[in-house]
């Protein structure tokens, strides 16, 4: 794998939720709003923000008749960022009345794209019927796969759903993978596992990217030589110049497959427009490895965000 030195100095924050609560709280001056719409806390869902609003898809919520239980939804709501308001009582807006997800959703990613970045394409995850299912597994998880679409696109202009023709060889069904989007409507798929969730009757991980041209709908293969081991659980960031930058997850290595949390000193990075992969190694405190934690960019700084449950973890 290649070194390669960058202009950007990248910084790690690891920040609790606690934290982070603080730390919206900050940035965001509260305004009295009324909340007509609160979402149930949930898990393994799936968000895109397009302008102004931040759209959230799918996630695993337990039942309100049996917490026990946990199922995933077809939910669809959204957060309006262009007006400040009260963190404690955020104006989510509620669209699964009228435009529900076709499927149960969870594990799967989502990114922009299309003309002028106005629709959202979701790809892979687990996907259930919309039926109430009758059989649980040994998780409580409810069951009645619907794997017949491996990606679903939203229109967040007219909130409608469609199922996108694309050209080209499609890629494995898979989850807990990343997604972005470069400036020329490429949406980049990188990693993620296939398992019983995915329909798959074999387990493994991907180190492949998949490129899918959001304008012309036709799928792509990126480059394989120099890539990662493969991973799942990670994050995954652009950056203005197109390079995507790959933090931490879980790695499958060796002959035995055996799986391990990726160092997090050991950046991996992609070039989106000369399909290459470079390798960088993190400077200061050691941060120990982590998956399903959750990265944001901003002034080219990086800010991490722990995830850590017992749900997690198999």
């Amino acid at each position: 794998m290649v070194s390669h030195k960058f202009i950007y100095l990248i910084t790690i924050y690891i920040i609790t939720t606690l934290a982070l609560h603080k730390f919206l709280n900050v940035i965001i001056f509260t305004d009295a709003q009324e909340r007509t719409f609160s979402p149930e806390a949930r898990y393994a869902h799936t968000s895109t923000l397009v302008g102004t609003k931040l759209f959230f898809f799918g996630g695993l919520i337990r039942l309100e008749s049996n917490a026990s239980i946990i199922v995933s939804t077809n939910d669809v709501f959204y957060l309006e960022l262009s007006q400040p308001f009260n963190t404690m009582s955020p104006p989510w807006i509620k669209l699964s009345d009228i435009s529900p997800l076709p499927v149960r959703l969870s594990w799967a990613t989502s990114s922009y794209g299309g003309a002028n970045n106005s629709m959202i394409f979701i790809f892979g995850g687990t996907m259930q019927s919309i039926k109430p299912a009758q059989d649980l597994d040994s998780n409580g998880l409810l069951l009645l796969p619907d794997f017949k679409h491996l990606i679903y696109s939203f229109d967040t202009q007219s909130f409608q759903w469609s199922i996108p023709i694309i050209s080209g060889d499609e890629p494995y069904r898979r989850r807990e993978l990343s997604a972005v989007t470069n400036d020329r409507g490429k949406i980049h798929f990188f990693g993620g596992k296939a398992d019983k969730y995915t329909g798959s009757s074999t387990e493994g991980d991907f180190n492949e990217i998949n490129v899918l041209d959001s304008l012309t709908l036709n799928w792509e293969l990126g480059t394989l030589d120099g890539a990662p081991n493969p991973r799942d659980g990670h994050t995954a960031t652009i950056l203005n110049n197109g390079l995507i930058v790959f933090i931490g997850g879980r790695e499958m290595v060796g002959p035995d497959k055996d799986l391990r949390l990726v160092n997090m000193r050991a950046i991996d990075v992609y070039d989106t427009k000369k399909a290459e992969w470079y390798f960088m190694q993190a400077a200061g405190p050691l941060v120990e490895g982590r998956i399903l934690h959750s990265a944001v960019l901003s002034e080219q700084k990086y800010y991490l965000f722990n995830q850590d449950s017992p749900l997690f973890r198999s």
